[in-house]
């Protein structure tokens, strides 16, 4: 081997077969570029993802849900509206027909509510793609990466459309591997398919299941607790599946004691009617809040009104608190609105009476970061945000919360 006994310039190694090489004038002179969402505070863009849960809770409905609004331009659950994207679910675990039923009862459904317009039909012709596998082909195969011809003209399909990137859903990882999930080596062909596919600029989501045992047993006293249940731990198969996967969402069931005690269903929570779901990891920022949400008689998902209080709930008494004083501060920056300024030393000896100063104010000012990160408050005043008029608003219809429940 020759010794290179000179500086090497970057600059010369723009391309070679395999990697790209970029020098340190990359990274020094251009500004890095925002994380692009396909739904912000969920699901990024371009960023292979994952969801799991125990079989039969709803995955693929939801991620049916998903493809529907993205594809229509319609809002999904309770998060912002985005832009029409590409929306293709590729199903191995239903037959067409089952999906035909799903899809046209969600599609029906925005109809009888009168929320679905001829541009939302136009959107979702345009948007919204769903392969099934000609089993009669020869060479028919599941295996991800013997798909990928098919799979990438898709995509290319969607950008000679015009069509803005947006999801994947494959349902499931285990349809689409031929290996032992338990080992890297079985599950490297699959991981490194999926991330091919988000080079085209669109987010694989794969759906997945969790490990036996996640609910734990059926007396409350004897279950994990919510984060317990929610943790990535849970997850089937080789660490490398979440190790690929770098924003993971997931699906957990509430017990029946905690459906109890937030004047919930507890018939439904047994049923898996009420669920929580949510990011449990994202390797480029911070996670979304979770949300609880109900499955009503038609299979469909949304969230409960009172969403983050029935959360706090189900976590204790810590986070009553915490979500206690989060919504009163948050009403105490709205009545002072027609102030001068807000009095920000008062407010963190009223919410933190019994800390130092130093120590109140730096509480505060994490408190207003985290009204600024779920979109409560503006980002460079105290003004409220519509989202946060909609919250203390909803917040106060809510029967029994006062500072008193802490």
């Amino acid at each position: 081997m020759t010794n290179l006994s000179f500086p090497v310039d970057p600059a010369t190694l723009t391309s070679l077969p395999i990697l790209t090489v970029y020098g340190g004038s990359e990274f020094l002179d251009n500004t890095p570029p925002d994380v692009k969402w396909v739904i912000p505070g969920l699901l990024p863009l371009g960023i292979p993802s994952l969801l799991a849960s125990q079989p039969g809770l709803g995955k693929s409905y939801l991620m049916t849900q998903l493809c529907v609004a993205l594809a229509a331009g319609k809002p999904f659950l309770d998060y912002d509206l985005v832009p029409p994207c590409a929306a293709c679910y590729f199903g191995l675990e239903d037959g067409k027909d089952m999906f035909h039923r799903r899809v046209r009862n969600i599609i029906d459904h925005y109809r009888w509510l009168g929320d679905w317009t001829a541009e939302n039909e136009a959107n979702f012709r345009r948007h919204f793609t769903a392969p099934f596998i000609n089993w009669k082909s020869e060479g028919a195969s599941s295996f991800l990466p013997d798909l990928m011809p098919n799979l990438e003209l898709i995509l290319t399909m969607y950008a000679e459309r015009g069509c803005a990137p947006g999801v994947m859903i494959i349902d499931t990882l285990a349809r689409v591997c031929d290996g032992d999930e338990n080992t890297v080596q079985g599950m490297r062909p699959v991981l490194n398919a999926c991330s091919r596919l988000a080079e085209y600029g669109h987010t694989p989501i794969m759906l997945h299941h969790v490990g036996k045992g996640q609910d734990g047993a059926r007396n409350a006293k004897d279950k994990p607790t919510l984060a317990d249940r929610m943790s990535t731990e849970w997850i089937r198969g080789s660490g490398s599946i979440v190790g690929n996967f770098r924003c993971t969402m997931q699906f957990a069931k509430i017990t029946e004691d905690e459906a109890s005690g937030a004047g919930l269903d507890p018939d439904m929570a047994h049923q898996g009617q009420i669920l929580i779901f949510g990011t449990t990891k994202f390797n480029n920022g911070p996670k979304g809040d979770w949300r609880v949400i109900v499955q009503d008689e038609g299979g469909r998902w949304s969230v409960s009104p009172d969403s983050a209080e029935m959360l706090a709930r189900f976590r204790g008494t810590k986070a009553v608190i915490a979500f206690t004083r989060q919504m009163n501060l948050l009403k105490d920056l709205h009545e002072a609105r027609f102030a001068p300024e807000v009095n920000l030393s008062a407010l963190a000896s009223k919410y933190w009476p019994e800390s130092i100063p130093i120590k109140a104010n730096t509480a505060l000012r994490q408190a207003i970061c985290r009204l600024r990160h779920a979109d409560l408050i503006q980002k460079k005043s105290y003004v409220l945000t519509q989202k946060g008029l909609e919250k203390i608003t909803v917040t106060a219809t809510v029967t029994g919360w006062s500072d008193d429940d802490a």
